[in-house]
């Protein structure tokens, strides 16, 4: 992790995200940015503030509750304006899961230990069965 902290690496990680929304980029090739409610139901996929692919459980006052795809914790909480979500096809899930999010900005570094994809991989070969 950074020495300057988690609170400046999630400012610069909403800051680069806001960047490339106002630009008109695309966040992935075939994800698509929340800004409201009404784009997002129970039972989608999102990505939330830690890159865990997760399911949408509910939907209150702006937040979407999930529960994470890679570990199971739950509640992932997310408010949209404030984490600037975006919604995950299920292929984007396998990856997610299996090989990591594919964009993350160079400014984040995420340490070892929180790089669930690396385990998964790790259970895969030990168990031999082929990395989706």
């Amino acid at each position: 992790m950074s020495s300057k902290g988690v609170g400046y690496i999630r400012e610069v990680e909403i800051k680069f995200k806001r960047k490339r929304i106002e630009g008109g980029e695309k966040l992935s090739s075939i994800s698509n940015a929340v800004t409201s409610e009404d784009q997002i139901k129970v039972g989608d996929y999102f990505e939330d503030c830690a890159y865990h692919p997760c399911v949408v459980v509910s939907i209150e006052m702006g937040c979407v509750n999930g529960i994470s795809l890679v570990d199971g914790s739950y509640p992932r909480n997310c408010g949209i304006l404030q984490c600037d979500l975006r919604i995950l096809t299920l292929e984007e899930v396998v990856q997610w899961k299996f090989h990591g999010p594919p964009d993350v900005p160079p400014e984040i570094e995420i340490e070892e230990k929180r790089k669930w994809w690396i385990q998964a991989q790790e259970q895969l070969k030990k168990d031999h069965v082929p990395i989706p």
